[in-house]
């Protein structure tokens, strides 16, 4: 039976607008809280973002935030994996190199900080991923960093997540869409974010349904029980998922599993 529903933001649970119909999710919470069925928000965005976007329901759901790197759950903190300060500036520095690297950020508990020569308009474009945006010297950021997202071409996306991987100990490069980068612990992914949430909670992965469409949900899809796919997914998650379901832009996860609830008998 299943006991967790996780499902990827952007591209997945959001439309391209990045919103989703708060009432109709908040009557879901409603039936999955009667069956005992935890709603994780799974995404690589960061955990005050993903907060801000779920303020009506931050005690009623879970967050696998920053592509596992934090897991928090009704509030409290379940585990979390930060990068050393020699991690990121090596990553920085092997970004600098990209000639098709747009810009790129490091990802931290309060905030986010892009290099003092980030351009204006690649600060607008993450702004609606990441709050607290500063510029500054990288060497002098005193926050805990989680991960590093980088913003590439999208023709190139895929080579360079691959190239940065082989190059950089430690660390993994994954996509989050078709020009986003995110690079992380290689030790984390939503995943293992949540193995830890299902160790706290007592829940098995087969008891776990996910929905996702990108690189970075993958491990995600191979650990549940029931993996699903959006019609928008790249083609190798839609390889992996059990079964591929409408447009995110359609609502089709809310959709999917409001009809699940009924033909459930729940």
């Amino acid at each position: 039976m299943i006991k967790l529903i996780a499902t990827d933001m952007d591209g997945t649970f959001l439309d391209d607008k990045h919103s989703y119909d708060k009432k109709r999710f908040s009557d879901l919470l409603d039936k999955l809280d009667k069956l005992g069925i935890v709603f994780v928000v799974a995404s690589g965005r960061s955990l005050l973002t993903l907060e801000e976007l779920f303020a009506d329901f931050i005690d009623r759901v879970a967050f696998v935030a920053e592509n596992g790197s934090v897991v928090t759950y009704k509030g409290q903190l379940i585990s979390e994996s930060v990068m050393s300060k020699d991690q990121y500036l090596t990553i920085a520095r092997q970004l600098d190199k990209m000639t098709d690297c747009q810009g790129y950020l490091l990802s931290g508990r309060h905030g986010a900080f892009a290099p003092l020569f980030a351009k204006d308009s690649y600060i607008e474009h993450v702004s609606q991923y990441y709050v607290n945006i500063v510029k500054q010297d990288l060497a002098q950021v005193t926050d805990e960093i989680f991960k590093v997202t980088a913003q590439l071409e999208a023709e190139t996306i895929e080579d360079g997540s691959q190239a940065l991987s082989q190059l950089l100990d430690g660390v993994t490069a994954v996509t989050t869409g078709f020009d986003g980068m995110d690079i992380i612990l290689e030790s984390v992914n939503k995943a293992t974010g949540l193995r830890s949430l299902g160790r706290h909670l007592g829940i098995k992965a087969e008891q776990v349904m996910a929905f996702g469409d990108n690189g970075n949900d993958i491990e995600m899809l191979e650990l549940a029980g029931k993996a699903i796919a959006t019609e928008n997914a790249k083609v190798q998650v839609k390889a992996i998922a059990n079964q591929v379901i409408g447009h995110c832009n359609d609502r089709a996860v809310q959709r999917f599993l409001e009809e699940w609830v009924i033909e459930n008998d729940y």
